[in-house]
This record gives C-alpha cells, sequence and structure tokens, in this order.
C-alpha cells in the first residue's frame, strides 16, 4: 500500500508542469560545477553553478542526469557524462597537510571514465567535443584551473556543456535518445517476474535506490526495503528478488520519497526522531497546510494557511478542504542501513482535516488576558514533555504516538499525561499549551469512556459549576495563592513554588496546612470578604481531602488551578460580588 501510494504519486508529479522530477533512467544529483568546451574540446572555463558561492557555504545545485543504479565497491564504474573530480578530471584533493601538491591524480578513475565515452558514437556535436577534451585532458592540467580549490574542496559533481548553447551535454535529444538505449539493453537479459507493485510481468530489481534525508540515517541513503543476509532471504534468491519489485516501479517510489524528504518542497515535518512526509493522491492545498499545522515554526505562510487553522479550530471546514481522495502521511526513522517505518495513516482528504480540526478544538483554552487562542504546533506540544524544553529531550516514540492519535480522532496516549504531569511537578509552569492538552486529553478520555472519573467534559474556561474534587483543589489552590500574593506583595515564593507537585498528589496532607496558614493573609486582604468567600464556596463542594489523587486528577487539578487563575484576570473581586 505504501510503495504503491508513492509510485501514483510519482505519476502524479511527472504530469505536472511546476514540478521538476527525473525521469526513469536519471537521477537528482548534486552538480557544483559545468566544464564550458567549445567544439574542438578545448576547456574554456570551469562554471560555478553553485547557490551564494561567495556568500557563507556554497550550495550544489540538483540537476536531472543519466544514472540507472548506485555504485559500490572498490573500483565503483563511472557515470555517463557527469561525476566528481576523480573521474571527470582524475584528480582529487591531497589531504596531507603543508605539502605543495594541492592534488593527487587519479588516473585509473579518470582512464574508466574515457571509456565509457568513448563506448558510444553518436552524432552530436556536444558529445564531441566531450570525446576531444578527454583525449587532450591529463590530469596535470588541473594546475591551470582558476578555481581549482573550490573545485577540489567541494564534494559535488561535475557535468558539461557546449558554449554559446543552452542547455547542459547530457540534455541533448541525440545524447538522450542513446541513453534510452542503454536502458532497454541493460534489461534485455533479465528474466520478466510479477511486481508486487504493479502486477505486471517486468525486469525487477536486484537493489532498489537509496532514500535520502531520514533524520538520523546515513548521509549516502538508506533502504527501506532490502535483503542483506542468508537468514532473509529463501529459494537462494539474492537480495530484492526475494520481494520483486520492477525495476521501473522501484525508482518512481524511491524518486517520490525522496522528493517528499526534500525539505525545500515543504510535506515533511520532524516528529521527534521520526521524518515525516505527507502526500495526496491529486493536488490539494491539504499538501501545504498540514506541514503549516504541525510544524515547529510559524515561518511566514500565507494567510490563507493561517485562515484554515483558524476555521478549523473553530469547527469549521473550509470549501477546498472538502475532498474525498486520499491523503497519506508516512513517518520514518532511521535503523542503521535501513529505514523503518515509525507509523503510516492513510484518510481522505476532508476526514483529515476534520480530525486536526478536532484537536484544536479540543485544545481550545482561555488564553491569559484574553489573548486569541492560537493552536500549538505538534512540536510545541512535544517541547512541553521534554526537559528543559529542549527538542533533543522529546521522547523518541511519543511523537509518533501522538500524530497518530490526532489523524484517526483517539484518545492521547497515556505517555502522554504523565510526562505532562512530571515535568508540571517539575517546573510548577501551567501554560495555556500546557492546560489545553490536559483539557483535550481528559475530555477525550471520557468521550471514549463514559464511565471515566471525571463528571463531564472540561469546558474552555471557569465552570463554577464543576463539582469533579480534584477541580475543586486545583480551584482551591489557586485562591489561596492569590490570597497569598495579594497578603505579601512581591513575595519571592509563593505556595506554588513550594507545595504545588505534593497538593495535586497528596492533598490530604498538604491543604490542611495551607488552609491554616492562609487565615493571616485573609487579614491581609482587600477585599477580606470575597477571598474568604470564595474559598467557603469551593470548600462546600469538597467532600473531603483525599489521600492522594491518580495521574487523570492530577491533570484535572492543573486544569481546575489554570482556569481560575486566568479568571482572577477576566473579572474584578467587585465584578464578582456583584457590589
Amino acid at each position: 500500500m505504501i510503495l504503491q501510494s508513492l509510485v501514483k504519486y510519482y505519476e502524479r508529479l511527472k504530469n505536472d508542469p511546476d514540478v521538476n522530477i527525473p525521469e526513469f533512467g536519471y537521477s537528482k544529483e548534486k552538480i557544483s560545477f559545468s566544464l564550458v568546451l567549445n567544439k574542438d574540446g578545448d576547456l574554456l572555463q570551469v562554471k560555478d553553478l553553485r547557490e551564494n558561492p561567495a556568500k557563507g557555504k556554497a550550495k550544489p545545485v540538483l540537476l536531472s542526469v543519466p544514472k540507472l543504479k548506485g555504485r559500490s565497491g572498490k573500483n565503483p564504474p563511472p557515470y555517463f557524462l557527469w561525476d566528481n573530480v576523480k573521474y571527470v578530471l582524475g584528480v582529487e584533493k591531497n589531504s596531507q597537510k603543508n605539502v605543495e601538491a594541492p592534488f593527487l591524480t587519479t588516473a585509473d578513475r579518470l582512464e574508466s571514465f574515457k571509456v565509457l565515452i568513448e563506448e558510444y558514437d553518436i552524432e552530436d556535436a556536444g558529445y564531441k567535443a566531450v570525446k576531444r577534451f578527454l583525449m587532450q585532458w591529463s590530469p596535470d592540467k588541473a594546475n591551470n584551473l582558476v578555481n581549482l580549490e573550490d573545485v577540489l574542496h567541494d564534494t559535488g559533481n561535475l557535468v558539461f556543456e557546449l558554449d554559446s548553447e543552452i542547455g547542459y551535454i547530457h540534455n541533448r535529444l541525440a545524447v538522450k535518445a542513446v541513453w534510452e538505449d542503454v536502458i532497454a539493453k541493460s534489461m534485455e537479459d533479465e528474466i520478466p517476474k510479477v511486481c508486487l507493485i504493479s502486477g505486471e510481468n517486468t525486469i525487477v530489481a536486484e537493489t532498489h535506490p537509496l532514500i535520502k534525508g531520514v533524520y538520523g540515517a546515513q548521509a549516502a541513503g538508506a533502504a527501506i526495503a532490502s535483503f542483506n543476509k542468508d537468514a532473509f532471504t529463501s529459494f537462494q534468491k539474492k537480495q530484492n528478488i526475494n520481494s520483486p519489485v520492477g525495476i521501473s516501479s522501484a525508482f518512481s517510489y524511491t524518486t517520490a520519497l525522496n522528493y517528499l524528504l526534500d525539505k525545500e518542497n515543504g510535506q515533511r515535518l520532524q516528529v521527534a526522531d521520526a521524518s515525516t512526509v505527507f502526500w495526496a493522491e491529486r493536488k490539494t492545498p491539504m499538501e501545504s497546510f498540514l506541514g503549516f499545522a504541525l510544524d515547529a515554526k510559524d515561518d511566514g505562510s500565507s494567510e490563507e494557511l493561517k485562515s484554515y487553522l483558524t476555521a478549523l479550530s473553530q469547527g469549521v471546514l473550509p470549501n477546498e478542504l472538502e475532498d474525498d481522495s486520499q491523503f497519506y502521511v508516512l513517518g520514518l526513522a532511521p535503523n542503521a542501513a535501513r529505514i523503518s517505518v515509525r507509523f503510516w495513516h492513510c484518510d481522505t482528504v476532508s476526514a483529515m482535516a476534520n480530525k486536526l480540526g478536532q484537536h484544536f478544538t479540543d485544545m481550545n483554552i482561555v488564553q491569559p488576558k484574553q489573548e486569541v487562542y492560537t493552536p500549538a504546533s505538534l512540536w510545541r506540544i512535544l517541547l512541553e514533555t521534554a526537559t528543559l524544553r529542549k527538542t533533543e529531550n522529546i521522547p523518541p516514540l511519543l511523537g509518533g504516538a501522538v500524530l497518530r492519535t490526532i489523524l484517526d480522532g483517539l484518545p492521547y496516549p497515556e505517555a502522554l499525561l504523565s510526562k505532562l504531569i512530571v515535568r508540571i511537578r517539575a517546573d510548577q509552569d501551567i501554560n495555556p499549551v500546557r492546560a489545553g492538552l490536559l483539557k483535550a486529553f481528559l475530555n477525550r478520555k471520557k468521550r471514549f469512556n463514559k464511565t471515566h472519573i471525571i463528571e463531564k467534559e472540561i469546558t474552555m474556561a471557569l465552570d463554577e459549576k464543576n463539582q469533579d474534587q480534584a477541580y475543586l483543589l486545583g480551584r482551591l489552590f489557586s485562591v489561596l495563592e492569590k490570597a497569598q500574593q495579594d497578603a505579601i506583595p512581591g513575595a519571592n515564593a509563593t505556595i506554588k513554588d513550594r507545595y504545588f507537585g505534593a497538593a495535586s498528589a497528596t492533598p490530604k496532607v498538604v491543604f490542611p496546612i495551607l488552609i491554616k496558614g492562609a487565615q493571616n493573609h485573609f487579614q491581609k486582604v482587600k477585599p477580606k470578604f470575597y477571598t474568604e468567600k470564595l474559598v467557603g464556596e469551593i470548600l462546600e463542594g469538597i467532600q473531603s481531602f483525599p489521600t492522594h489523587l491518580s495521574l487523570d486528577e492530577q491533570g484535572l487539578f492543573a486544569i481546575g488551578y489554570y482556569h481560575q487563575r486566568q479568571h482572577f484576570f477576566t473579572k474584578t473581586p467587585t465584578e464578582t460580588t456583584g457590589a
């Protein structure tokens, strides 16, 4: 299902005039320089193709070049009409320090490149120029290159172009026609087998192209499907012949996945250790919107995307997202030389938008000083569970679990609540994101479990009719803290700093001490009657101080505290008493 969906996505991209994606037999590779030749094969210029070469670290451009498969081994073969400096110029950087020679020669690599080019007789002025260049080129001539140092230090590759003509030589029509013949002949001796993706009889790939861009995986790329030990094989089949996938299908799914993993295309995000990509079977704003809704930070995306987010958080589905086409979310994690599928989700665009909207609606909670509710990204949510709020401290498996529950519309994982409670008890910080997440967690749990300990779903703001004991205890703690702050302005520490964790876990031990100590504060608070009356009203609903509170009740305690705290800044005591 995953690979089939990626193959279909590749076909969609290939037919999109706005997308530049390589065809079968080609690959997007990092190219740094172009050797500009005249028709006689003379090297006129080593053109720098890199982006911003004069500002910081130069970045190679991605060009579509001829490539059937990767290479490995001690003597890897050259690529056709492009490669690194070892093959094209026969030199490499001298890694030894304090030596006069800037480079070492790689004559054997250069010779293999020459042999490959001589193998084909193509009636094309550009191709003939490359042949003439290689016939007269020797590695010692590299000393004459003006930008030799840049060429040697850069890790990109080189291509060829003909002076005064547009385009690169490997893209000229006569050259491409010959390359298509090379592709066809490479499969002539193979025995067709049924492709597991297309269902057609075709030549299958013994190894699949590598996937690049998965965070934490090998820089050279890793495999999502591979067989590298005898224990994984059967009937003496080699490598991927054990799960036959046609060469064309293998190229299509890996090319599509590499396209999605490219950060510049805006269809990937990092969820803890999982590199997460998403796409649809046909073009939809959801492909841009999902990344914006769940990404790490607001990157100044369009007002249209922001309006989608606001509408969904208010329970309104924009017309552009009312779409029954399929939408896919794939999470990939590194696993040595392979890639593990961390999670896979498939749903319609409209269903996914509705579930995403429900998540933001569930998290909607009263904001400090009447600020407008801004939905928190998934990264921001996960950060609240991490020690010191550092990305590297986010629990690895939690991100994928939370994302799955959001997209499935199911209760959030229990680990999310326990991590939140631990962090709140550690730093006594109950901000809008944490409070909203606690509200969403408990409300969803109540929705799916009617016998849950909380009596009813939690409201966005203070609910004075809510008689849940843990909620009332949280409110009471907030009132006692406010009384202390009003009685002793500018105090370095409040009862929250000293007692919040204990009060939320073992109320019976802590609250009698707090209420006794609060009597002195009541005498100094103005208006005195308001604070004492509010404490009395809350105590009327508390049957007795529990010995301990469960994790769910500790979450409810924190919400009660947060609601009461925000309520103090929305109404004055005079307004509350009607005076």
